[in-house]
């Protein structure tokens, strides 16, 4: 009876998980429904988002510059009594005064030439939303890079699993034999000791690629928005799918035009231009015209004072220069000047450096593409040497050390081509990621 109380106290905190594995909902996913969820739910993507909003109104700001500049003031107040004086500040008499005050005044400014400040504050504005567009844009296929990433590891270690649980079976069915074979006096029991090692050692990894799952799936339901009691389940179709096989020049040509990388350097140096521009104009006079009126009462430059109101109006041309921009401006357009260079510059290097991602990245496709049909080859081979040397080893023509062999290379042949098939797939988004065309 204790021993039975002992095995049911060990047994229960095991079958805890288990059933809460169960409980787990599963989802199968394509990439395309990936995409489809990243777009819609990653908050990254969503901040992006929100910014080119910010740099639209930023443009409409920009553009109010060309309307009119109104302002109206209104003033009431209370006038006391004047003291009239002689120059030598003696006789002094109090004069009465009106003792309500007002003014009212309205005017307008209308720019007409700024030097060029307000179009280019605009252009500024609408270098800058481009910028965030950009930035979007490299946040959506960053994100989906990433995700495709977790997605091709998680269905690797799925399949992983799956390899794992194979050899985990058969490896279960050989002890099972061997024992029999021990109790016929033909198998050693030190030969069954070796093969339960065996066995511990792949339920080990089993259980290794089984974190690793947990983790990969946490990753994805986060990226996706979505809750982690969610089991995403990789579409098997991606194996199947034939994958395109382009020369290196078209995905140099497709990066030229395409690459986030490159756009954004582009967008950088043509903000940097616009700068220059708005600095410029700091040296070039303002001109507008300006109107106004004004109603102000009473009439205090007579004397007894008038106690009535007088309204005038005005319009006019108005013309302003910054002269000290003449000594100050200048040192900040050199600083322009070199702005400008710099990021062309960098443009240069950031193409050159789009170019060795994409050969590194095609060249790494290719050989993952050979490896995959070579791999292929050499599950077959190993396959049918397992079942071979097998059929052998049970009619006691074969010894344990070639049946470890045997599966050993099985286990290590399907593996290698779990890999080669995540690595081929994950090559070829990497191109499309680079080129910017994910």
């Amino acid at each position: 009876m204790r021993k039975k109380l002992l095995i049911v106290a060990l047994i229960m905190p095991l079958c805890v998980p288990i059933s809460f594995a169960q409980s787990r909902k599963s989802l199968s996913m394509t990439i395309d429904e990936l995409f489809t969820l990243i777009e819609n739910n990653n908050t990254d993507i969503e901040v992006a988002r929100r910014t080119i909003k910010v740099s639209e109104q930023n443009e409409d700001v920009a553009k109010a510059n060309r309307l009119p500049e109104v302002s109206a003031s209104l003033s009431l107040n209370y006038l006391g009594d004047a003291t009239i004086l002689d120059r030598e500040f003696s006789d002094a008499a109090r004069a009465e005064m009106p003792h309500f005050g007002n003014t009212f005044k309205i005017s307008a400014y209308q720019p007409i030439y700024a030097g060029g400040a307000i179009n280019g504050a605009i252009d500024l504005a609408k270098a800058q939303t481009t910028m965030s567009r950009l930035n979007f844009e490299h946040t959506t296929i960053t994100t989906k890079f990433r995700v495709i990433e977790c997605y091709l590891n998680l269905f690797k270690y799925r399949n992983l699993l799956h390899v794992y649980n194979q050899n985990i079976t058969l490896t279960r069915k050989l002890i099972v034999n061997m024992k029999a074979k021990n109790s016929q006096g033909i198998v050693l029991k030190n030969d069954i000791t070796r093969y339960e090692l065996r066995l511990s050692t792949l339920q080990y990894d089993s259980t290794s690629i089984s974190n690793n799952i947990h983790v990969m799936n946490y990753h994805l339901t986060s990226y996706l928005g979505l809750d982690h009691d969610i089991n995403i389940i990789p579409d098997s179709i991606l194996l199947s799918e034939q994958l395109p096989i382009e020369n290196v020049g078209f995905w140099q040509s497709m990066a030229n035009a395409r690459s986030i990388s490159i756009r954004q350097a582009n967008a950088e140096h043509n903000i940097a231009v616009k700068n220059d521009k708005i600095i410029k104009s700091q040296m070039l006079p303002h001109i507008g015209i300006i109107a106004g009126n004004t109603l102000d009462g009473p009439i205090t430059v007579e004397i007894p004072t008038i106690n009535k109101n007088i309204n005038y109006w005005w319009v006019g041309l108005n013309i302003s220069y910054n002269i000290s921009s003449i000594f100050k401006t200048d040192k900040n357009v050199k600083r322009s000047r070199l702005e400008i260079y710099r990021l062309n510059e960098k443009r240069n290097a950031t193409q050159d450096a789009v170019e060795r991602d994409v050969e590194r990245a095609y060249t790494q496709y290719i050989q993952a593409y050979e490896q995959l049909h070579t791999q292929q080859k050499n599950v077959e081979l190993a396959t049918e040497n397992y079942r071979i040397v097998n059929q052998r080893f049970n009619h006691q023509l074969a010894l344990l050390t070639d049946m470890l062999d045997a599966s050993t290379s099985k286990l290590d042949a399907e593996i290698r081509l779990v890999n080669a098939h995540i690595s081929t797939i994950f090559f070829y988004y990497q191109l499309k990621f680079i080129s910017g065309t994910l």
